[in-house]
This record gives C-alpha cells, sequence and structure tokens, in this order.
C-alpha cells in the first residue's frame, strides 16, 4: 500500500483497508523498520515510503508478484541447503503448481551435473519453482529452456543488459555467465508427479574469485550498480507465466523458439560438440521446435545436439576444455580422443572399463574432460525424457570412482600438464 502510492497514507486509511486499530499499524510500521524500510511519519498526513531497501522476505516477494499462478505461493528461507530441494519437498507434500522457493542464502546450492553452486547471503537470487505440467516426461526438459529464454528477457527489461542465452541454459553477459538453471523432475514412466526449475541468478556480487573471474560475471558487474532482487524475482515469474503457456498451448517451444533464437549467442557461431564419440567443429543455426541444438558440420550435413556440452569460441572458456574419453549408454559407444592414443595400453584399458561398467550401471553419458587449467573433471549427460536415469547413483558412483581410481587419475592429469599444457615437472 506504501509502495504503491506516490504519496503519505494516512493511518486512518491504513487502518479501514486492514481492519486493523491504529496501534496494530503502529507496530507495523515499527517493524518495517527495524528490517530496514525508510518510512517518513509525519503528523495529520500519514506515512510515506521514502526508500525500499534489498529486502528478501516472504512478504516482499508476495508483494511484488502480479502473475496469476507463477511464484503466487512463496515459501521464503533465511537459509536452506537448496531451494531445489525445499521445492521438492514442497512437492512431496502436495503444494500447488506455481509454489516458489526462495532463499537468501544456501549452503548446499546445487548446479548443473552436480556441480556446487557458491550461494553467499545477502547478494543473489536462490529460487526454485514447482510445476505440475499435464505433458510427456519427455517434454519436460523443454521447461529448461523456457525458464532461459524468461529468465534473459527479465533481465534485459529490468537492467538493461544484453542478456543472452548460451544454450541450453546458461544466461551470459559479456562472454561470462550471469546464471545457471538446473532442472529436476520426479516422474513416472507416462507421468509427471512434479517438475522443479531452480535457478541462480549473480546480482550484487562485486567480485568473483581468481579461478573463475574470468568466465563468472554479475549484474552489479555489468551495470555498475546494485539491483533490488524482489523486482527482479517478481518480472521473471511473469515472462515465464507467459512463456509457459505458449510452450503448454503446442507441447513444444515453437510459441518462443524465434525469440530463443534471437537471444542465443550460439547462433551464427562455430563452435565444438563435446560429446563421447561425436566431439566435432560445426556451425550453430539455433534451436528446433524440440529444444535441439542444429549444427552444420564440416561435411555439409545438419544434426540436432540433444545432450553434452556445446563450447562456444569467447564464452567463460568453454573452448578450452578438451575430452579424454568417455561412454555412451545410448548408442553403446565408448570413444577415446586420438590425441591420447599414445597412453600406455593398460592405462586404455582402465579408461575404457571404467567408463563402460559407469554407463553399464548408471546410464546416461559420461565424458572425462580437461577443463582449461588442466583439472580433470567427470561431465554427465542424459538425454531428453530419461525418467530411468539415476542422477543419485550417478554421484555416488562418480565419488566411488574418484576414490578407487584416486592415483590413476592424478597421473592423467599430470600427465595432460606437462605434454599438452607444457608446464614443467617439479619433482
Amino acid at each position: 500500500m506504501l509502495r504503491e502510492s506516490d504519496g503519505y497514507v494516512s493511518g486512518q486509511q491504513i487502518c479501514e483497508k486492514f481492519h486493523v486499530s491504529r496501534t496494530a499499524v503502529w507496530k507495523v510500521i515499527e517493524q518495517l523498520k527495524e528490517e530496514g524500510y525508510q518510512i517518513e511519519a509525519v503528523r495529520n498526513r500519514g506515512y510515506r515510503l521514502s526508500e525500499s531497501p534489498d529486502i528478501l522476505s516472504q512478504a516482499e516477494i508476495a508483494s511484488r508478484i502480479s502473475t496469476e499462478w507463477a511464484g503466487r505461493n512463496v515459501s521464503y528461507f533465511h537459509e536452506t541447503d537448496s531451494t531445489n530441494t525445499q521445492a521438492k519437498k514442497l512437492g512431496e507434500e502436495g503444494a500447488p503448481a506455481g509454489t516458489l522457493a526462495v532463499a537468501d542464502r544456501q549452503n548446499a546450492g546445487k548446479g548443473r551435473r552436480g556441480r556446487s553452486w557458491e550461494s553467499p547471503p545477502g547478494r543473489d537470487i536462490y529460487m526454485s519453482l514447482l510445476l505440475r505440467p499435464d505433458i510427456r516426461p519427455s517434454d519436460a526438459p523443454m521447461l529448461t529452456l523456457v525458464m532461459a529464454q524468461s529468465v534473459a528477457e527479465a533481465l534485459r527489461d529490468q537492467t538493461g543488459i544484453d542478456a543472452r542465452i548460451k544454450w541450453p541454459n546458461d544466461i551470459v553477459a559479456g562472454g561470462k555467465k550471469l546464471c545457471g538453471i538446473l532442472t529436476e523432475m520426479s516422474a513416472e514412466i507416462d507421468y509427471i508427479n512434479y517438475v522443479v526449475i531452480g535457478v541462480g541468478i549473480n546480482v550484487n556480487q562485486p567480485s568473483f574469485p581468481e579461478e573463475i573471474a574470468d568466465r563468472a560475471t554479475s549484474l552489479m558487474l555489468e551495470a555498475g550498480r546494485t539491483f533490488l532482487r524482489a523486482p527482479l524475482i517478481a518480472a521473471v515469474m511473469e515472462r515465464f507465466e507467459e512463456n509457459c503457456s505458449l510452450f503448454l498451448g503446442t507441447r513444444d517451444l515453437s510459441g518462443i523458439q524465434a525469440a530463443y533464437n534471437d537471444l542465443l549467442v550460439n547462433v551464427g557461431e562455430k563452435v565444438r560438440v563435446l560429446e563421447p564419440g561425436h566431439e566435432y567443429s560445426a556451425l550453430s543455426s539455433g534451436i528446433n521446435k524440440k529444444g535441439e541444438l542444429l549444427v552444420q558440420k564440416e561435411d555439409g550435413t545438419t544434426e540436432a545436439v540433444f545432450a553434452g556440452e556445446v563450447s562456444v569460441r569467447g564464452i567463460y572458456g568453454y573452448n578450452g576444455k578438451v575430452v579424454l574419453c568417455g561412454a555412451n549408454s545410448y548408442e553403446e559407444k565408448y570413444y577415446l580422443n586420438p590425441d591420447f592414443e599414445q597412453l600406455p595400453d593398460h592405462v586404455k584399458d582402465e579408461l575404457k572399463i571404467m567408463c563402460v561398467l559407469y554407463v553399464h550401471d548408471v546410464g546416461g553419458i559420461l565424458t572425462l574432460v580437461y577443463e582449461e587449467d588442466g583439472e580433470l573433471c567427470f561431465e554427465v549427460t542424459s538425454a531428453e525424457g530419461d525418467a530411468m536415469f539415476d542422477e543419485i547413483g550417478s554421484r555416488l558412483k562418480i565419488k566411488q570412482i574418484q576414490q578407487e581410481k584416486e592415483e590413476l587419475l592424478r597421473s592423467l592429469q599430470l600427465y595432460y600438464r606437462v605434454f599438452f599444457m607444457g608446464e614443467d615437472l617439479d619433482l
């Protein structure tokens, strides 16, 4: 009420609207002041909100939401393990579609492929939206792209920053990552119980650790000023509700395909597709109505990429990755980068057994990739609609491999740094 008014609002007006006493109004005003709101109180004139601080609370977020269903039911946490985890709990408890879990800080934030997500308090947006779409489980991954489109549009509208999409679901600005999106699903073979889409946006981060400063950015760093987070959350919900309506109307991405491709940083760029057995350079031409990335290979053929990492020149260092090997459960293939054929036979055999056993036990696609700094990492993807893929089992299996094969992995990392990166071996 105070935010909507250009001037002062009398205590009597507030009493009549909310059917409370003047004492109750005074107590609430004092509570708002303690939370950081700048409220002027003038005798015979009333109250005026002179400044809104960057406060996240259930009431603040709810007061900004103007949608019909997206974000209408807000669950706020000052600190939690992960908003995705909380949203899934709410989903199991029967919370309605559109329920939004928001936290000021996460202490166990989730990123793509199980990577951790740094979540300091008071700076950024950590939120997860609960959905109960009447679609096939195989169509659910397209919702990730719907959210990416919505976040990019909202950030462009609210901040003026040239926010763009790196397929399929990263938001970038100035060649650096601004936002990550993680979608999780609870489903039967032919029925979705619920979908949770987690969004992490770097808002008011003044700096990043040296090891990621070249590929991470924030709204503050791009614009040179801070932003209120609650209005940004509301803007994302508004755009998502509109875009999701288009998606549900056609059960594909045809309604937002053109707009998505307009913001896609991959379009018209030479990309490197990093998939086991399918590592190649190609020219990207945007997504199709299923959300697959269409790429034209050097032989002139066009392929639709549905899983795997796609590196784009100049986008937060992804072009520096080198695939060592991998296995694909869908095509029942194992791949070893020919550049590593000179490895000892027993090492190559051990790598093959390790990768093939992983996809046999867990499924999906496993890729061992050297990051730009020479670190050897495990990357896991699964095909759209693969409801049988065991994400938790995947993480446990990788942890087991890292423990059992610690010596092998360390020696491979050292080998790469010496023979490919030219580092001196300091014994």
